[in-house]
């Protein structure tokens, strides 16, 4: 795959790590063990908004790498094996599994048994606003996706079509070439990830947002700005220039829930999101509950409890291990 896009080839993993970070993303490398015979190569097809890499480093490595800020990542190992530790996620993959690098969040991976990765880089801008489409809403934080990406949600879909735009990126005769069909197959795989793969915005995606009642949209869109501050259904009416009653019809019809149910959801929900995605030795529960208006933290807890199955120091303790 990429073979018309031989960057080098029979290099170091230092020498390879080198260009990586002007290709891909900024990182650093040790080894894992004793270096490789060499067999190791580096194919990049560049494009702003999409671009595709494969990468084998030839011998076995930890890749350690800060937040890339401006894109996102969906890794595909072609062969061999990759361990994943980010965003409070740690995954083993094997040949045909693919994870999803979120744009702000650390991430560790261990390349193992001659690993070769497919990796297609996202810009972060293009998939915010194919959200804000698919929503209907102007959404206050970024999308976060689950790591890894599971088969069954889109009956492998996904890895399919990325497979298939790599196959096709090889027969383009140039990247200037390439241009010309990148935004289609952006467009593709960024709904994809949409439509199947979980992220802190199924609460919206999952009830198909973008047919929901402009009223309702702008009062969930008015809620996701102000989670951090007391909400009251006055405030709720007056931006979403509606009556009480059709509020709460539209919140059951359409939600099957209430407004303040709906409130307090998304904060618990907000609240897991930071204590899996925050830095460990900083995080404090007791601050983000009630920096999110949960004063009582023993009924809070019992809440989480409720809805996650754990406590919320045992989501952090198993961050920090």
């Amino acid at each position: 795959m990429l073979n018309r896009y031989v960057v080098m080839r029979s290099v170091s993993p230092f020498t390879m790590s080198q260009q990586i970070k002007k290709c891909v993303g900024k990182h650093s490398i040790r080894l894992v063990g004793d270096e490789g015979p060499g067999d190791s190569y580096l194919k990049h097809l560049p494009n702003k908004k999409m671009s595709f890499s494969v990468i084998k480093y030839g011998s076995d490595v930890e890749v350690c790498g800060p937040a890339q800020k401006s894109n996102y990542q969906i890794q595909l190992v072609l062969k061999g094996n990759c361990s994943i530790d980010h965003g409070g996620e740690s995954i083993d993959l094997g040949a045909g599994d693919a994870a999803i690098i979120n744009p702000l969040s650390e991430s560790s991976l261990v390349y193992k048994n001659a690993c070769e990765k497919l990796i297609i880089t996202l810009d972060s801008d293009f998939v915010q606003a194919r959200l804000a489409q698919e929503t209907g809403m102007r959404l206050k934080k970024p999308i976060n996706f689950d790591v890894r990406v599971e088969k069954e949600n889109d009956n492998g879909y996904l890895i399919d079509l990325i497979k298939f735009y790599g196959k096709l990126a090889d027969k383009q005769k140039g990247s200037a070439n390439f241009c010309h069909v990148s935004d289609v197959m952006m467009d593709s795989v960024v709904s994809a990830l949409l439509k199947f793969h979980s992220s802190n915005y199924d609460y919206l995606l999952q009830n198909n947002s973008s047919m929901l009642p402009t009223q309702l949209k702008n009062a969930l869109e008015y809620i996701d700005h102000h989670l951090l501050e007391d909400i009251s259904i006055d405030d709720i009416l007056d931006r979403a220039l509606i009556g009480e009653r059709l509020l709460y019809k539209y919140f059951h019809d359409h939600l099957k829930t209430t407004p303040q149910a709906y409130i307090k959801s998304l904060r618990l929900h907000k609240i897991r999101n930071e204590l899996i995605s925050g830095d460990p030795n900083s995080t404090r529960v007791t601050d983000l509950a009630l920096s999110f208006g949960f004063s009582h933290l023993g009924r809070f807890s019992k809440q989480y409890r409720d809805v996650f199955g754990e406590l919320p120091s045992e989501t952090l303790r198993k961050r920090s291990s």
